[in-house]
This record gives C-alpha cells, sequence and structure tokens, in this order.
C-alpha cells in the first residue's frame, strides 16, 4: 500500500516534490510523473469493453420493472433510447466520455496501488464528484486540493435552472430548424417522385463536386466510382439528401442544386429529406417532445441510475448534460424532426428493392433503419464509408444488444459493408456485428492512382519547407495546433510557407488568427498533395490517413485532453507529439520516408468494383 497518490487535473505542470502523480490530460512523464492517457493506451481493449458493457447496462437498468429502453418508448415497437448520445457514442457530441473512460482506468489504478489517500488537484466541479464516490467506495481518503469545487450542487434550484436552460435550448433549435426547413421546402408538383423498385440512398447534401453540380452532375465523394458503375448497370437509383449547414452551399441554393440533379438524368432522382416536412409533423415533433420530456422528468434518484457495475460510485455528474440534451434539450427535438420526417417519407414512397446509407451510428441511423423496415421496403446495408477508428466508439456496441427482444429490439441494418482488412478484423475482434462484408473503398478511390503522388512528391521542391496544416472539425482544437505551429516554426532556420485546409463544415479566416501568416486553400486533398512537403493534422481527422498512404512526411499533434483519436494510432513510423517542443524537432527532421505502407493492409482497392458489382447483383435480384 503507498501512503498518497495525487490526480493532477490542471493546466500548471506537477513537479517530482509532489510524489506520485497521475495527470489527467497529456502524455508527458518523468520519473514519478505518470499520465493517464499513456495508461489507458495500455489497456485500449480491457477499457473499451468497460465502456461498452456500462453503457449496455445503463441501457437495462430498471425503474419502476421498466428498463431505460422502454421507458423511453416512442412508439410500441421502437425505442427513443436508441436516438440518445448514449447509444450514439460519439465524441464530439458527447465530449465527457474520454473522462469517463478516464474515471474506469482511474479506479483500476487505485485497486492496483491501493493508496491510503488521493489528493485531487481540479477546478472541475463534475470530476471532483465523481472521483470523491470513488474514493469514498475504495475506502481511500480523498483530500481536495479546491475546496471551492468540493461537490456538483444538486439542489432543486439548480436542477431547474438547468432544466430551463434545456427547454430554452429546445426552442431556439426547433425555431431555427423551422427556418431551414421552409428554405428546403418544396411544392407537391414541383417535386420529382421517387421511382418504384429501385436501389434508395441516402448521403449528406455536402462533400460533392461543386464544379459537376453546377453543371446537374452529382458526383458525392462519399460514394465514389459508386456513381459510375451504377450508370453502367443501368440501375435506377432515388437518392435522399440529408441537409447540413454548409459554407459551401447556402441553404438557398441547395433546392436548385436538386433541381439541376432531377434534369439531367432519367436514371436519378434527387429529393431532400428536409423538403417531406408537414404542418402535421410540425404537432407530432411538439408532442413528442412533450412524451420524452415527461418520462424523463418522471425518473426519481437520477444518481443512482449511472452507478458503475464494478463499484458503488456515480457518473451522473459527468454524463447529465448528455441525459439533459438526449431527453430534453436541443438534440431532442432534432431527433424527433429526423424521425418524423423518414417516417412521411418511407410511408409515402414506393416499396424500393434494397436500400443503402452512411453507416456512422448517427442517432437519425436507428430511426431510419426501424422505418425502413417498418414500411416494408426491402434489403437495407450500411456503409462504413470510412476508415474504422479504434476509439471512435459509434462503431462499437456490446454484441448483448443485438439479442434484445419484444420491444426492447435495436434497429439494426441487414449488413454492414466494411470498406477494407484492417476494418473487417477491427469488427472481428470487436465482436460487435456478425453480418458484415468487404467490399472497394469508395471514398478513396483516388488511392488507385496512389503511386503518381508518391513520385511526383520526391525531391521536387525548393529549400524553403512547404507545410500544409489540414484543420479539425472543433474551432478550438484548431486554434491550439495552429498556436503550436505559430511558436515552433520561429525557432526554425528555414523558410516556411503555411497553408491551411479547413474542415468542409467550419470557417477559417486570417483576421482571427493574426499571430500567423498562412494560404487559405480549399481544393481536394489528391490534388494538392503533391505540393506540399510535409503536413501537420490533429489526432481526430481521417484525412491524416490519406496523407500518410500517399508518403508525404506527417505530424500528428494530440489533443491533451481526449484519446488518441487518429486513424494511424499505433502504426509503426507514424511522428505523434504532444508539445510544442516535440513539435519543432519534429519539424526540423522530417524526411520523406525510405519505404512506402502497403494500402491493402488499410483498403481494398480495385477499380473494377468487381466487390461492389457482385453485392449489388446479388441484392437487386
Amino acid at each position: 500500500m503507498k501512503p498518497s497518490l495525487t490526480i493532477w487535473d490542471s493546466d500548471k505542470q506537477p513537479s517530482n516534490n509532489d510524489g506520485n502523480v497521475y495527470t489527467w490530460n497529456g502524455y508527458k512523464e518523468s520519473e514519478s510523473i505518470f499520465s493517464l492517457q499513456k495508461y489507458i493506451e495500455e489497456h485500449d481493449i480491457e477499457l473499451r469493453r468497460r465502456y461498452m458493457v456500462w453503457v449496455y447496462d445503463l441501457s437495462l437498468k430498471e425503474v419502476n420493472n421498466k428498463s431505460l429502453i422502454e421507458i423511453f418508448l416512442l412508439k410500441k415497437d421502437f425505442s427513443y433510447w436508441w436516438m440518445t448520445n448514449f447509444i450514439e457514442q460519439s465524441m464530439l457530441k458527447s465530449p465527457n466520455i474520454p473522462d469517463v473512460i478516464k474515471i474506469f482506468s482511474l479506479e483500476k489504478i487505485l485497486k492496483e496501488l491501493t493508496p491510503k489517500s488521493v489528493v485531487l488537484v481540479s477546478s472541475n466541479r463534475a470530476l471532483v464528484c465523481v472521483i470523491e464516490d470513488l474514493c469514498k467506495d475504495l475506502d481511500i481518503h480523498c483530500i481536495l486540493s479546491n475546496q471551492k469545487n468540493k461537490r456538483v450542487n444538486f439542489s432543486f434550484i439548480n436542477n431547474f435552472r438547468i432544466i430551463f436552460l434545456e427547454i430554452i435550448k429546445s426552442i431556439v433549435v426547433f425555431l431555427s430548424y423551422l427556418k431551414i426547413l421552409a428554405l428546403l421546402k418544396v411544392k407537391r408538383e414541383e417535386k420529382r417522385k421517387f421511382e418504384p423498385n429501385s436501389l434508395f440512398i441516402v448521403t449528406y447534401f455536402t462533400n460533392f463536386c461543386m464544379k459537376k453540380a453546377v453543371k446537374g452532375n452529382f458526383y458525392s465523394h462519399y460514394w465514389g466510382q459508386l456513381h459510375n458503375l451504377l450508370k453502367d448497370m443501368a440501375i435506377n437509383v432515388n437518392w435522399l439528401h440529408i441537409y447540413q449547414n454548409n459554407v459551401d452551399i447556402p441553404t438557398n441554393q441547395a433546392k436548385n442544386l436538386i433541381s439541376n440533379f432531377n434534369n439531367k438524368t432519367s436514371l436519378q432522382v434527387h429529393n431532400l429529406l428536409e423538403s417531406y416536412c408537414t404542418k402535421d409533423i410540425l404537432f407530432k415533433v411538439i408532442k413528442s417532445w412533450f412524451k420524452i420530456s415527461k418520462a424523463r422528468q418522471d425518473l426519481d434518484n437520477l444518481s443512482t441510475i449511472f452507478y458503475s457495475r464494478e463499484g458503488n460510485y456515480s457518473l451522473w455528474p459527468l454524463v447529465q448534460n448528455d441525459w439533459n440534451s438526449s431527453l430534453i434539450g436541443s438534440n431532442l427535438i432534432l431527433n424527433i424532426f429526423h424521425f418524423e420526417l423518414f417516417n412521411n417519407l418511407l410511408k409515402s414512397i414506393p416499396r424500393q428493392n434494397v436500400g443503402m446509407y452512411l453507416f456512422e451510428n448517427q442517432s437519425w441511423e436507428r430511426a431510419f433503419v426501424y422505418l425502413w423496415k417498418k414500411h416494408g421496403h426491402g434489403k437495407l446495408l450500411g456503409v462504413a464509408h470510412t476508415f474504422v477508428r479504434f476509439w471512435d466508439l459509434r462503431y462499437f456496441n456490446d454484441r448483448r444488444f443485438f439479442k434484445l427482444t419484444g420491444t426492447s429490439l435495436m434497429p439494426k441494418p441487414d449488413l454492414i459493408v466494411l470498406n477494407g482488412r484492417n476494418a473487417m478484423d477491427t469488427y472481428r475482434r470487436s465482436n460487435t456485428y456478425s453480418t458484415f462484408a468487404e467490399c472497394e473503398a469508395l471514398r478513396y478511390d483516388f488511392l488507385s492512382d496512389i503511386n503518381k503522388i508518391r513520385k511526383s512528391n520526391r525531391g521536387s521542391h525548393t529549400s524553403s519547407l512547404n507545410i500544409l496544416i489540414l484543420a479539425e472539425y472543433s474551432i478550438n482544437t484548431s486554434k491550439h495546433m495552429l498556436s503550436n505551429v505559430s511558436e515552433a516554426i520561429k525557432l526554425i532556420d528555414r523558410t516556411v510557407s503555411l497553408s491551411i485546409k479547413p474542415h468542409p463544415a467550419t470557417v477559417i479566416t486570417k483576421d482571427k488568427h493574426s499571430f500567423l501568416e498562412f494560404n487559405i486553400i480549399t481544393d481536394p486533398l489528391p490534388e494538392i498533395m503533391p505540393l506540399f512537403d510535409l503536413v501537420i493534422t490533429g489526432s481526430l481527422t481521417v484525412a491524416s490517413l490519406d496523407i500518410f498512404l500517399s508518403g508525404i512526411p506527417l505530424i500528428i499533434i494530440l489533443d491533451q485532453k481526449k484519446l488518441n483519436f487518429s486513424p494511424l494510432r499505433g502504426t509503426e513510423g507514424v511522428c505523434f507529439v504532444s508539445s510544442m517542443a516535440e513539435l519543432k524537432r519534429a519539424i526540423d527532421s522530417c524526411q520523406n520516408p525510405d519505404n512506402f505502407p502497403d494500402i491493402k493492409n488499410f483498403f481494398k482497392i480495385d477499380n473494377n468494383l468487381s466487390s461492389w458489382k457482385k453485392i449489388l447483383s446479388e441484392s437487386l435480384i
């Protein structure tokens, strides 16, 4: 038994005089300072599994002889629970997921080391509350460094304030979405009807080639060469687009683009999901909002619902934002809108032989799968269009979910289509889905010509260093990256030219980053990669994989507060940095790789799309 252990959750750096210290954030370690982030990476499979089990246990937690799945029934055979943040498991929507996993890792450490006391250095009131209860459960004395943050306030007034704010958020989102629906509304006589017995594809109204779109040709980068295959096979396709706010496609232009697509060819029909809104749907959304909110409000003593199976402590302070947002706030409004829009659409169109959608376990997907089957349509395929990352929990569920029956039945597609060896191996090891198949990676079709990029990048640049920065979806994460880069290049002797490629869903302007001189570039990544000597990314973007496979020197900046979300996590030869000093050294030593990675270890690439031909032929029979 060790006398004391310190948990350090502070922007200040601990000293070796503080005894044995586990830092809550960051990767830096020394003789007596240990990184909780690194500990998680060393016990990754066990801790990911622990989280999945916790979500399963939570879903079946009973209150008054009913599980949470049953309490939140939206229809008699569909539970709204499947649309909540707890099932979606997105770290963008649920930023506290890493903290929950860190709590599990801390529990494991405390059981191994059995210290007499824990000194907690943190200003995070929710975190303080959970760790204090964890220590109490393990009979460990907890010493708080900041007594002002001793407990989270669970008083009636505080709870009322939280609920009130969530209701305000839901009203704001309701009105904002109404504005979008009004702009995207299409008169019935102007809307092109979906054809019967066709291939039905659900995709996002973003990430398509605008140069082709203005000429009436729809080419989505999500689906790549499948467009040409569908044309060659003369398959009738009904495209359903889900609108997303996009800097490149203003809402008032979306309808015009859809009209242009429909006027171009008779084999394809295009419509926006949002164009299927009616006045009845608005009333149904409000009615369902009250139904789910009341079910949430009727639950007492929420703290006990969120107890961990392996300990007598509650995770409620860390997850209450997800709970409130999903069951009374903005996410509830959007989720119900999607449910009712899909319901109105799928019950009104002719039967579709085969359906496909972008599989990411987004909240709307469960509603779509349920309603697709309820209204009698054919086989349904979920297409995992991107790289399946270890910590992307959206792609992983406890397999016991799929054994539930009756009102607790979890909607799932008939088949998951994966894009290569890595995804296949990941799914086999995770023991999540049992029905999956391998097909060519549609989103990565440019990799078939990867040798051209590799050759053009060898020794083609001047003595100056051309650096490309791939910005993240999160504005704050991008700011942190740019700040590190700004400080690092001041210490570099070479002339540096910086370019930034913003994330498609965000805007980066020079005036808000005056501390750094850079160019903004928006061209497709495969077209611009040969122009650069070095690419710097964050750990969230999947585009880092494109760079790595192209053989361009790559540096990945780890987020100090998040898990290593990179698709290249654990890949030999990849440079990860977690500080400005490490970034500076990595830039100084960057050079072209001696050997290129084998693409077959990541994706299935075949210009003939043989596997897709087979799966489409078999499904459309």
